[in-house]
Parts: structure tokens; sequence; C-alpha cells
């Protein structure tokens, strides 16, 4: 026995803490501002929204000082994560509309589904030899969460789900499967997060249901995590998913993801091409978030969101892509961070 509470057992524990002050909160909002543009990001997807941080990013953003793109994703049924009761999260996914601003988009909805892949626990849901998914370790009842992804579908919200096994990948892809039969085929465009074990049988449902492939925590190039077998990249990407790149940070070390980059591509069997890559950290990510339209590529009449980079990935040697180095991050037209030379 050692004490340690994990899963659903931490929620009494977590609410019990307390938050900090909202100066502490707007502090690490600019911290992670100021580091995102160093490792030229300019948009981010936070997936466990609390009321306190889209108060506070609200603020900064009103003042000028957020100067990120932000998808805050509402917490449903996790009171851990979302730091409020299952009442007050629910309150705050129905007044999603309240918590927005220029920059911070709240039409997100985040569920976790399952655990992780990970020693000591291996709290994932996995599909047996059998065929039959590991119902045990999951935390949505089926019938549940079919429930939700119609009522969230319908009302437009995009729900990205937590998805640490190919079990809780299924039953997700089963869940907007639901919904579209309900709601129709053309709803929003839903997410399943982490995607690093996908059963074979279950890559092509994801086009098909209009579902992206979120590839996180950036950390499959780390011999230190143990994760090389995993991320199927070439298998997403030749049944025509709409792949993206997450680093899940601060499980990865860094928002940096040139090094994910090349791992991706650097990935034995599942590799991937550097342009495929690329479009996984840009265009995609904007589809992912319903902003294809404003961002993800460098045309007339998109936001000016750019950066400026030591080399030209197109004409260096694989090996060293990792090691690029921004130089310029520019959000709407406005340099936010220069490299010193």
């Amino acid at each position: 026995m050692t004490g340690e509470l994990y899963e659903q057992a931490r929620w009494p524990v977590f609410r019990a803490l307390g938050i900090h002050a909202d100066s502490v909160m707007a502090q690490a909002i600019r911290y992670a501002r100021d580091l995102n543009h160093r490792y030229g990001v300019t948009s981010v997807q936070d997936a466990s929204s609390t009321e306190q941080l889209l108060r506070v990013m609200g603020q900064l953003d009103a003042a000028d000082e957020l100067q990120l793109h932000v998808a805050a994703h509402l917490v449903w049924r996790e009171e851990s994560f979302g730091m409020a009761g299952l009442d007050a999260l629910n309150h705050m996914i129905e007044h999603h509309e309240d918590y927005a601003s220029d920059h911070v988009d709240t039409r997100f909805v985040k569920f976790w589904l399952d655990g992780s892949p990970i020693p000591p626990y291996w709290t994932h849901s996995c599909i047996h030899d059998d065929g039959t998914v590991d119902e045990e370790n999951l935390l949505i009842p089926q019938d549940e969460m079919n429930a939700a992804m119609v009522r969230f579908d319908a009302a437009g919200l995009m729900v990205k789900v937590h998805c640490g096994g190919e079990g809780a990948i299924r039953r997700a892809l089963d869940a907007v499967e639901h919904a579209r039969s309900v709601n129709g085929p053309h709803g929003p465009r839903h997410e399943l997060a982490h995607c690093c074990l996908v059963h074979k049988d279950d890559f092509e449902r994801f086009a098909a249901l209009r579902v992206g492939a979120e590839m996180s925590p950036a950390v499959w190039h780390l011999p230190e995590h143990g994760v090389s077998h995993l991320y199927e990249f070439d298998s997403v990407a030749r049944a025509g998913a709409e792949m993206t790149f997450g680093t899940d940070w601060s499980i990865a070390d860094s928002p940096n993801l040139f090094p994910a980059l090349q791992g991706a591509i650097e990935h034995g069997d599942q590799s991937i091409d550097l342009e495929r890559g690329l479009a996984a950290m840009t265009i995609n990510g904007a589809h992912a978030v319903g902003q294809s339209n404003k961002r993800g590529t460098i045309e007339v009449g998109k936001d000016a969101d750019f950066i400026v980079i030591d080399r030209n990935l197109f004409d260096i040697p694989t090996g060293s892509i990792g090691e690029t180095r921004v130089l310029r991050t520019v959000f709407g037209g406005r340099t936010v961070y220069e490299a010193e030379i």
C-alpha cells in the first residue's frame, strides 16, 4: 500500500487543493506564451480549461497580452482536470460563449475515456486477442458517451476524446458514428487525442467519420519513454485520416515540435515524409479547430501568423531537422519573438 491515488480516485483530493491567485495564473500564462513563441507556436489547444484559466486568459486577451490563438476545451464529467464539480462543469459547457474572447475559442469539449498505456498502472483500454474491448478501463459508459456526443455535436461543439488505448479509440469512434447517424454526417469535426495505439480495423473509420487523429504526446523520438513501437504515422496517413501533432506539454519537456517532426520522419516502417509532417503541424491543426480559412498556411486574406527559421527544411539532412531554431515569430502581423543572434 502506497497511499497513491490515480484516475477517478483523485477527484476529491484535487478539488480540495484549492487554486492559485489570479495573478499567479496570469504569470503562468505569460510564461507559456513566451515559451511557445520561442518555438514558433502561435496557436494552441488547451485540453482542460478551468473557469479560472478562461477568466484570466480573457483578461489578458482584452489587454492585448495573450498573443496566442487558444482552442479552449471545456471539461465534461472529469472533476480533477476541470477543477470543479459536475454541475459547474456542465454549466460552463452550456454557457461556453460567456468565456470566449477575440483569441480564445470555447467551442470545444474534452472527454477522458481511459487512462494511459504507461507503467506501472497500464490504465488504458486495450483490444483483447479475441477482438473484444477491455471495458474495465473505460471511464464512461457507452450509452452515456453516445448521448453526450449527440448533444454536443448537435450544438456545434467539437469534442476531443482522450484515448490511451486502442479499445478507447474504437469506443470513441463508435460514439461519433452514433452521433452522425442521429444528427447527420455534416456536424462538427471531432478529434481523438493521443492515437498512439490504433487497431488495424479502425484506421479507415477516422476519415469516414471526419474524425481527426491527434498524435501526442510528442515523445516518440525519445528513447527514455520507450514508445518507439507506438504511433503508426504512416498507417494513419495512408488511411486518409487528418493527422495532427501535439506536444501534450508538459508531458513533453517543451512545446518545441521540430525534434518530434524529425522523429516522425525517422520512425521506421511507420515514417512519413516531410510534407505530411509539416501539414500535421500547420494546416491540419487549423482544420482541427475549425480555423483553416484563417490560419495554417500563408495566403492572402489569412491571419499574418508565421515564423522565420534558420534553415530550409527541404534542403538539409533529415537528421538535422530537430536542431531547427526559430529566428522570429510573428502573430497578427507583429513580431512577438526574435532570437538573439
